[in-house]
């Protein structure tokens, strides 16, 4: 079937596992993910319709696998603003991931059924949605997530009057249209997610961003992740300007809207 997938890679893995020891790794983890799961309960809680299909997740090693049950509207949304908390609580923990949310085919097999084996009954994943968020994931080069054409395609077709709008999910600040730092190909506006706090929260600052790199012993000395700090710092100043610029509009629309004294 079709639906929304979502790949998201754990930056510095490898780094991480050098420099921590196997307890170490697992206190990481669970209090990392802890946290990240209970941000994104409360993302899925705030957008749930009697429509959405659940959302799941999937964590092997530094790679990290989310999707829907169906290929709804609702399910779009609420897979959006999960991976959009889990995205924000990551740099916030120090384990800053970098994916893409993709519209495409995905089959899940339980081992039971294709195997009588005493193997332990886990999902089996395929289909070529994963392949291609795995791709499109690996070609950035800082701590994001893109949505593609695929996906935002799908959101339009399925978009009834009443709904939430592309432009709603802007202005809501859950997306934004931004020159993503890719490794290679043509410099171009691609949607991404907007992972910024809420209005009431500050942006995370530049040091906090170097900080999230480097926490729990991490590298960060080499151009190669000097040049992701710094796209991820750009990003998160492009959107708070954004924010600002937005703020500054709606001042000037409620003056205008006053009557005269």
């Amino acid at each position: 079937m079709k639906t929304f997938v979502a790949f998201l890679d754990i930056l510095g893995f490898k780094d991480l596992v050098d420099k921590n020891s196997g307890d170490d790794l697992i206190e990481i983890y669970q209090s990392a993910f802890e946290f990240n799961y209970k941000a994104s309960f409360l993302a899925m809680e705030e957008v749930k319709r009697p429509d959405s299909g659940a959302v799941h997740s999937l964590i092997i090693s530094d790679s990290i696998l989310v999707w829907s049950d169906n290929d709804g509207f609702n399910s779009f949304v609420e897979i959006l603003m999960t991976v959009k908390f889990l995205v924000q609580s990551s740099i916030m923990v120090g384990m800053p991931l970098r994916g893409c949310l993709h519209y495409g085919e995905l089959v899940e097999l339980e081992s039971s059924k294709v195997s009588k084996s005493s193997l332990r009954n886990v999902p089996i994943m395929l289909g070529k949605g994963i392949t291609a968020a795995y791709t499109a994931e690996g070609l950035q080069n800082w701590s994001g997530c893109i949505v593609s054409n695929e996906a935002i395609d799908r959101y339009l077709e399925l978009f009834e009057d009443g709904a939430i709008s592309l432009k709603d999910l802007v202005e809501l600040e859950v997306l934004i249209q931004y020159k993503v730092p890719m490794k290679k190909g043509q410099i171009r506006d691609l949607y991404a997610i907007n992972w910024l706090l809420n209005k009431s929260i500050k942006p995370p600052t530049a040091k906090m961003i170097r900080e999230s790199f480097k926490a729990y012993g991490k590298d960060i000395s080499s151009w190669e992740v000097e040049e992701k700090i710094k796209n991820t710092i750009d990003f998160v100043k492009f959107c708070a300007r954004d924010r600002q610029r937005r703020e500054r509009l709606e001042r000037i629309g409620a003056t205008k809207g006053r009557p005269n004294a």
